[in-house]
């Protein structure tokens, strides 16, 4: 998804804290959309964002963004893309680099099925063992009452 220009400029304009909020709110309406639904918040207080070197909104969606990438390729390749620099990138450069590099919708999904089909292996295994150890008890306790 690309952020437009007018978007950029307006995220340029606004503090850190004034987008956390922003954002909090968005985020607070998705919960209270549903029964059961959670959510981690944005902190909101201008002195951390200071502190962190964040002072725009942009700047924050920047974080956001980066840190977003990061994980999101760490969840689907097992590691992080440390090689991959952000620095000295224009925030729609940074968007590119992560459209890049993200896989796909049906790459995640190819994923997911994989995933899916490992852990009912797994448990199909495990079940296994705790049947082939069950028989190896009743053969040991057999043996034990033939001799």
């Amino acid at each position: 998804m690309t952020t437009s220009n007018t978007e950029i400029a307006r995220l340029a304009s606004i503090t850190a804290t004034e987008r956390a909020q922003e954002l909090n709110a968005e985020t607070q309406a998705w919960v209270d959309a549903a029964p059961g639904r959670g959510a981690g918040f944005l902190v909101e207080d201008a002195e951390f964002w200071a502190q962190s070197g964040v002072t725009t909104g942009l700047e924050l969606e920047r974080s956001l963004l980066v840190g977003g990438f990061s994980d999101s390729y760490k969840e689907f390749n097992g590691i992080r893309p440390r090689w991959v620099s952000f620095e000295g990138l224009t925030f729609a450069e940074c968007e590119a680099q992560a459209e890049r590099l993200l896989p796909t919708a049906a790459e995640w999904e190819a994923r997911a099925a994989e995933w899916e089909a490992e852990e009912a292996a797994d448990a199909l295994a495990a079940e296994q063992a705790v049947v082939d150890a069950g028989e190896d008890a009743l053969w040991a306790i057999q043996d034990r009452l033939m001799r």
